[in-house]
């Protein structure tokens, strides 16, 4: 189930690495050479304890030698077996290092590791390091109130360290709810990211609390000293990144950039060391700049942004410069150090093809820079807060804009005009959301939406954030695990309307949908053609568990084939189209056992059920003249049991068939033949002959199968030509 495993790092092996140490320039380049070599594990079985714990995740699955290895003072990850590691003490640190990289790992696999309290203090290389270029994608889990710690004192190594060549690199993410990881990287590592002169790349955050601390010259998460930071993701859950001097928050590290940055939600706080952006380039220390900041993308979440002396919050760092800084939506705060705009570029660099195209609230401050750099034309909807120096803060709004979360706005808002045509705009500030203006509190608690706009009655009166119209809104509520209407969450309903109108009928697999109510405990129903309420307020939908019923029958058709029946309920008999026999009732059991018969009266459906048709076929024996057979009744697809032969004095029997005229091809084969419907069987009658074999021909052979037929019926015989001879003609007379 699961094994314990030890460090054995040895004195012999502890010098050679601060011999390795010794040359700096080297000495990344073979402690990597070290660690992935296989020779270095030998298959060693783990012994009872060590210093880290590992199980397999689903507490079932055996974990061997094929999985993982241990050896000086290294657990290095060989499979995809889902696999959880804690501290075998979980009051102190351990040197011993994670590596990801042996075994069977290929291309597209994805390594599971879940992190239940790890605490990683590394003094020569990476505290969790993924082999380089790798193309497999490694998926960190953090469990529910874990704290997990991967700190490094190595110099030009990462915390957590992941490195890329520029080829095709698989994807490293975090996940989580409730857990927390910090990481820690070296002299010239970044927190999370490459070492020294290497690019990082393809790394997703989709929850948990993850804090990442990069060394001088490096980001937080990104490049270390020289290496880019590209294609990084953030999802969801709180990302906390500080760069090291000259390192960006989340980006480049010096001399450096970061590029396809993308945050679509969660809450973001990046922070570049001094020279460097919050989120974007490094800074430069000596030389001059060979990156540029390229397509950051925020679509969402809450970030904090802010960079170092002489940088931007977001974008270019000192002498920096970036292209492509795109706000859709989310709420974001960027403040410039000194001479760095909150969004564009720091001293000495410039900032182009800037984008605000959706529901955004973007505050950004510069020092001795404008609040935005290089939005030129491109400012189209959203709400933007710019400041420069102490001067304060002006709001301005582009287009019209939804509020969906909480925020404060450092100054009033006009809503009128637009900033860039003469529509007149509205602003929503959406149900369960709060927006503070400077001494002002404008809150929800109604579960209601807020629509400020220009004063229609008097077109020269803007509206303010203080004022508006409010309009009712009905809120839609369902149980847990549903998801809401497919239309919305909330309607708006005007105040001249007098009924709901069409209200959503939401579709759940394994549910059958009760009606709007206005209590959660489902008494009072509202339909679209009740009453109106005009206070802000929730309708609660009423769900009950459903449960598909199938009948099933072997022939004709059913009407219908399958019904939902709510939990508890009972369900009408169907219709059959089937006129060849008799349905003789329905059946829980496909056997049709006594105790399955199903009553349509009395029977409730409390799971999902298949109901099978009986149905029943009569066979009747007609003698033609001889004594008479008893017939029968059978569930159609049975084989019919063989009567007695009756008898008919002066002929003799010659079988049953399904034609009065007895046709050879039509007679009834009890062992093969089965019923599907009502039949008559016929009695065949006739004088039995005696048939001898003919005279042996020339040139062959004439073989009689039976020797006594009935007039009338089929006499079989073989002929066989001798060899080299063939049938020419076959007279036959009586």
């Amino acid at each position: 189930m699961f094994k314990t495993i030890r460090s054995k790092l040895s004195l012999g092996l502890a010098c050679s690495f601060f011999a390795l140490l010794g040359c700096i320039g080297c000495a990344y380049a073979s402690v990597l050479g070290g660690v992935f070599s296989d020779a270095s594990y030998g298959g060693i079985n783990a012994p009872a304890s060590g210093a880290f714990t590992i199980t397999a995740t689903d507490g079932k699955t055996e974990l061997t030698d094929d999985d993982y290895a241990y050896a000086n003072g290294v657990l290095t990850i060989k499979s995809t077996t889902p696999m959880t590691i804690k501290n075998t003490d979980a009051t102190a640190s351990t040197t011993d290092r994670i590596l990801i990289g042996q075994g069977s790992l290929q291309a597209g696999n994805t390594v599971n590791l879940t992190l239940a309290g790890v605490n990683i203090a590394a003094t020569v290389g990476s505290a969790m390091e993924i082999a380089d270029d790798a193309a497999f994608n490694v998926t960190l889990t953090l469990a529910d109130n874990s704290e997990n710690v991967f700190k490094t004192q190595a110099s030009f190594f990462a915390g957590i360290q992941k490195c890329s060549s520029g080829g095709s690199v698989g994807t490293l993410t975090f996940q989580g709810n409730t857990g927390e990881l910090l990481a820690t990287g070296g002299n010239q590592g970044a927190g999370i990211g490459s070492h020294d002169s290497h690019l990082a790349e393809n790394i997703v955050f989709d929850g948990g609390k993850i804090t990442a601390n990069g060394g001088t010259l490096a980001a937080g998460i990104g490049g270390g000293n020289l290496g880019s930071g590209n294609k990084i993701t953030i999802k969801s859950g709180t990302v906390i990144a500080n760069g090291g001097w000259h390192g960006a928050g989340i980006g480049g590290g010096v001399r450096r950039g970061g590029s396809d940055i993308t945050i679509s939600g969660g809450t973001v706080i990046s922070t570049g060391g001094e020279y460097a952006a919050g989120i974007g380039t490094g800074g430069v220390n000596g030389g001059d700049p060979q990156e540029v900041a390229t397509n950051i993308v925020i679509g969402g979440g809450n970030v904090t942004a802010t960079g170092g002396k002489y940088a931007s919050g977001i974008g270019g760092g000192f002498k920096s410069s970036e292209k492509g800084v795109i706000v859709s939506g989310g709420t974001i705060e960027a403040t410039g150090g000194q001479g760095g705009s909150g969004i564009g570029c720091g001293v000495y660099g410039s900032a182009v093809e800037n984008q605000l195209n959706g529901n955004a609230v973007l505050i950004a401050k510069g020092v001795e820079k404008e609040g935005i750099v290089g939005f030129d034309g491109n400012l189209t909807k959203g709400i933007v807060f710019s400041a420069k120096d102490t001067s304060p803060y002006t709001g301005v709004m582009y287009g019209n804009v939804t509020v969906s979360d909480d925020v404060t706005f450092p100054a009033n808002l006009t809503v009128g005009a637009s900033a860039t045509s003469n529509d007149i705009q509205t602003l929503t500030v959406d149900y369960m959301t709060t927006v503070t203006l400077g001494s002002t509190t404008l809150t929800n608690d109604k579960n209601g939406a807020i629509v400020i706009n220009k004063d229609t009655t008097n077109p020269t009166r803007d509206g303010h954030i203080s004022g508006g119209t409010i309009r009712t809104v009905v809120a839609y509520s369902v149980p847990t695990g549903i998801s809401p209407p497919s239309d919305g969450s909330f309607v708006y309903i005007d105040g001249g309307q007098s009924t709901y109108g069409t209200l959503p009928a939401p579709t759940v697999a394994g549910k059958s949908f009760k009606g709007w109510y206005k209590e959660s405990t489902y008494t009072n129903e509202v339909t679209g053609t009740s009453p109106v309420d005009l206070n802000v307020h929730t309708l609660y939908g009423k769900f009950v568990d459903s449960y598909t019923v199938t009948f099933s029958v072997p022939t004709g058709t059913v009407t219908p084939s399958t019904v939902d029946v709510d939990t508890g309920g009972k369900v009408s008999e169907p219709t059959v189209a089937w006129t060849d026999g008799t349905v003789a009732g329905w059946y829980s059991d496909p056997t049709f056992i006594d105790t399955s018969k199903w009553n349509f009266d009395t029977n409730t459906v409390t799971a999902p059920i298949t109901l099978y048709a009986k149905f029943m076929c009569t066979v009747t024996f007609d003698s033609q003249g001889g004594d008479p057979i008893t017939g029968t009744t059978l569930v159609y697809g049975n084989t019919i049991p063989i009567p007695t032969n009756p008898t008919y004095e002066g002929f003799k029997f010659g079988g049953w068939f399904t034609d009065p005229e007895c046709s050879p091809y039509n007679m009834w084969n009890f062992f093969t033949s089965k019923v599907t419907g009502d039949i008559t069987l016929y009695a065949k009658w006739g004088t039995e002959y005696t048939i001898t074999n003919p005279v042996k021909p020339d040139n062959g052979e004439i073989v009689i199968l039976a020797n006594m037929a009935l007039n009338g019926s089929m006499v079989l015989f073989r002929v066989i030509p001798d060899e080299h001879y063939e049938i020419d003609g076959l007279p036959i007379v009586q």
